[in-house]
């Protein structure tokens, strides 16, 4: 058969998992190197839909497409159900878009952590969806807005 390329390493893992149709992790600088394989691509391998009883396969995320929707639509049953059409809306869209812009990094690591992280959500201060001043509004990550929505007895 004869010796294997290195550029044939990922598919050939691939195809004795069953999963030639998955991309291959690029090598590069520290990118898709793990200690052992001295430079060889690591291919991402996927895992199962954490839904009891899914055998689906998904490459990001817990759950498969089928069970995230279901799992949102369970979450959104439980909201106000004005919150979850005003979060869904294109206008908080564009004032969520318009405010990372601005601020880019979580306001409340910079603020009392001392540390920087970018920022994925915005935050409603005094908690009305209505008030969209850019003053009711802070940029923080996903772990500063956990806290905050705890703080404020809202589950998270």
């Amino acid at each position: 058969m004869g010796q294997v390329k290195r550029w044939q390493m990922g598919a050939i893992r691939k195809q004795s998992h069953g999963l030639s149709s998955l991309p291959v992790m690029e090598s590069g600088k520290g990118r898709g190197t793990w200690p052992g394989l001295r430079g060889r691509e690591m291919p991402w391998l996927p895992k199962h839909c954490i839904h009891p009883g899914c055998t689906e396969k998904i490459m990001t995320g817990s759950y498969c497409d089928t069970h995230r929707k279901e799992k949102q639509q369970a979450y959104d049953a439980d909201r106000d159900p004005k919150a979850v059409k005003f979060y869904g809306s294109k206008r908080w869209r564009n004032i969520r878009t318009a405010k990372l812009n601005r601020s880019p990094l979580c306001e409340r690591c910079l603020s009392i952590e001392k540390r920087i992280e970018q920022a994925v959500t915005v935050h409603h201060i005094n908690g009305n969806i209505a008030d969209n001043v850019d003053e009711n509004l802070q940029s923080l990550c996903l772990s500063c807005h956990s806290k905050k929505e705890s703080e404020c007895g809202n589950r998270f």
